[in-house]
């Protein structure tokens, strides 16, 4: 293969990852029909050994069913623990594809931990997706369904080692605000958006 040949297949690959490797990504609520790519979606963050932020009890609730019932429950403030915040969970999904390829976690407001660890947004990328620009996407339209919550600056924070997740957050807009250092040492960083 000549010099030629190899850049113009880099090329290409570039303008198809630029595209989301061809994938068109929307956010959709979870329903019935998605059971069986949540359990494709769960193995292979047990597979990869990855954390579940995000998640919002999926992984602890008996079954599937439980957890639909449970995130529905998460939207109204007058039925959730004294200790959490009233969200909503979503998955990031592809058009193209029968795939979930994110999950993510919107708290309508802040309690005192959410505004120093959590923040009001929770994302886990399904770790075969990572690194190709879905993350910063999935990052932008939940920042617009924010806004249809009236959300309009949004917090949201990442251990100080996870570069990626520092490079989507800033993508979008992310102003770093402070770190906190945790008891075992681990450095939370704080992003604040301007969702307007």
């Amino acid at each position: 293969m000549s010099r030629l040949q190899r850049k113009y297949i880099i090329l290409i690959r570039s303008l198809c990852w630029k595209n989301y490797g061809m994938l068109t990504v929307k956010l959709v609520n979870p329903e019935k029909k998605h059971h069986e790519m949540v359990e494709d979606f769960i193995v292979e963050f047990f597979k990869y050994k990855s954390s579940f932020h995000g998640f919002d009890r999926l992984i602890e609730t008996a079954s599937y069913q439980d957890w639909l019932t449970y995130i529905e429950k998460q939207k109204n403030e007058n039925q959730i623990e004294e200790s959490r915040v009233a969200a909503e969970s979503l998955f990031a999904t592809s058009k193209e594809e029968d795939i979930i390829i994110g999950i993510v976690n919107i708290r309508y407001r802040l309690n005192e931990y959410l505004n120093n660890f959590g923040g009001h947004i929770g994302i886990s990328i399904r770790p075969k997706y990572r690194n190709k620009g879905l993350g910063t996407e999935v990052l932008r339209l939940t920042l617009d369904r924010c806004k249809e919550l009236n959300i309009e600056k949004v917090l949201i924070t990442c251990n100080k080692s996870n570069q990626p997740s520092a490079k989507m957050i800033k993508k979008n807009g992310g102003v770093l605000a402070g770190e906190i250092i945790e008891e075992d040492g681990n450095i939370i960083q704080r992003y604040w958006i301007e969702n307007k």
